[in-house]
This record gives structure tokens, sequence and C-alpha cells, in this order.
């Protein structure tokens, strides 16, 4: 028997609940076009989250080898720079979808009429909830590979219960913006706890390179979009969307360099060394053909 198998079950019912709770709040409590509003904009920043989560595999089953083999040095190493990539990687995506989003829905929903879909307070706050839904991903990976189910499982139903009490409490008076602020919460919670859990127990260090990591994030977020918002362009088509969202992700890509070469330039030179090894190899490779 797998140990520890029926609390991997009540963590996987948890987050089943917390990524459901929102559409089952508004379909009891508010009205069918605000759940219709909902899914067009959750399709968006679902879609964002599926392309970091994508690009994450195997990096648990290299973290389990790693502590399997209790080798403490390289599980350090691999974690600091796993941390850094995902949080580097979340922030460009959703930093993007920030700006991009409300023109994008503006486009996806021309000529329905069925509700009003300019809702920018909402699509910010859904984006910020999920874009901390995926900066938690280095951690979650490390409390998986780690088999730390029992010891966690309480975080899980902590959030989806807060979830589901602040959405049941501000979806009356404050609809869409009400759910969106419930699901933030519950997902800033979460990340914030499983990254103290991860530091704290299995790491065995101080968590303030996350607080680090997450300051750096926060100061990157606001610079994007106070630059991005400035870029004006009228957007009409797709093709239009798609000029603006280059655009953005230039001037987005660039910031992020910037301040990651004042604030991490040791793991800027790596990656950039470890990109170099690739190309070398790639290239000796081919001659040896």
């Amino acid at each position: 028997p797998i140990q520890q198998k029926w609390n991997g079950v009540a963590q996987h019912l948890s987050t089943v609940v917390m990524d459901h709770a929102d559409v089952i709040v508004l379909t009891v409590l508010s009205t069918l076009a605000k759940v219709s509003v909902y899914t067009v904009y959750h399709m968006v920043v679902t879609g964002v989250r599926v392309l970091i989560t994508t690009a994450t595999s195997g990096i648990q089953a290299k973290l389990g080898n790693i502590l399997a083999r209790e080798d403490d040095r390289e599980l350090q190493a691999v974690f600091s720079a796993t941390e850094w990539i995902l949080h580097t990687a979340a922030v460009f995506l959703f930093g993007c979808t920030l700006v991009l989003i409300v023109p994008f829905v503006a486009i996806y929903t021309r000529g329905v009429t069925d509700a009003e879909y300019h809702v920018p307070v909402f699509a910010a706050l859904i984006t910020l909830a999920y874009a901390s839904h995926s900066l938690r991903l280095p951690y979650s990976m490390l409390i998986l590979a780690a088999g730390h189910y029992r010891q966690t499982q309480h975080c899980h139903f902590l959030a989806a219960g807060m979830n589901i009490v602040l959405s049941v409490v501000l979806v009356q008076r404050y609809g869409l913006v009400g759910v969106a602020v419930g699901t933030l919460a519950a997902m800033a919670y979460q990340t914030v706890w499983m990254a103290w859990y991860s530091y704290r127990h299995i790491l065995k260090r101080s968590p303030g390179r996350f607080w680090k990591q997450l300051f750096t994030d926060f100061v990157e977020l606001v610079l994007i979009f106070a630059v991005t918002s400035r870029i004006r362009m009228e957007v009409s088509t797709y093709l239009r969307w798609i000029v603006l969202a280059a655009a953005d992700a230039a001037v987005s890509g660039g910031l992020i360099l910037a301040v990651n070469t004042v604030v991490y330039r040791h793991q800027l030179s790596g990656a950039w060394q470890r990109l170099r090894n690739a190309r070398h190899g790639d290239h000796v490779d081919s001659e040896k053909q």
C-alpha cells in the first residue's frame, strides 16, 4: 500500500474544490451572466497557468531523486534555480496577461450582448490570483517529492475553506470582484504557507530567500503594469492584439532582465552559462554526426 495515500486523495479533493468553488458560488448566489463572464476570463488565466505547469514536467522527479540520495548541497542548488526560473516565468507571463487580458476578451466577445465583459478590476484580481497560484509550484513540487502529504494537508483545507467563505460573503455585494478577492486571498495564503513549510522543514533554512524573491516579483509586476499600460494602441482585431502583445512582451522582458541583473546577477549568469553549454553540446553532437 502507498503511504499517506488518503492524505494525497484529500489534498486532491481540496484542490478540485479550490478550482471550482467560484463557479459554484456564482451559479448559486449570483446570475448566469456573471458565470459567463467569469468563465471567459478564467479560460485565459488557466491557459497561462498551463503554459507554466507544462514546463515543469520532470522537475519533481529530479527533486525526489535528490532527496532520496540525501544530497543537501545539490538540493539547495537545484531548488534555488528552479524557484528563480519559475518565479521569473510566472511574473513575465502574468505581467503581460495583466495588461493584455481585457483587450483580448473585448475582441473574443465582440458582438456578444448577454453580459458586460469589460470588468478590468475583476480581470486584474483574477490574474493576480492565478499568478500567485503559479508561484507556489516550486514549493508544491518539493513537498510532493518529499512525500509530506499528511503534514501539509491542513493548508489545502484552509485555502479551500477560505476561498468558499470569502466568496460567499463578498459575492452578494461585490459580485465578480468579491469572488476574485476570495480566490486571491486563498491562493496567496497557500503560496506563502507552502513556501514557509518548504524552507523550514525540507530545505531546513530561513525563508528569507523566498521573501526576497517575492519582493522582487512585486517590483517587477508594478514596473510592468506601470510601463506597458502606457502603450496606447487601438486593438480591434486579433492581428493588432498580437502586435500589442509583442510590444508588451518586449518591454516586460527588458524590465525583468534589468531587475534581475541587479538583484539576481548570479542566477542570471548561471542560466546564460547553461544555455551556452547546451548550445555547445548540440554543436558538438551535430559535428559528430
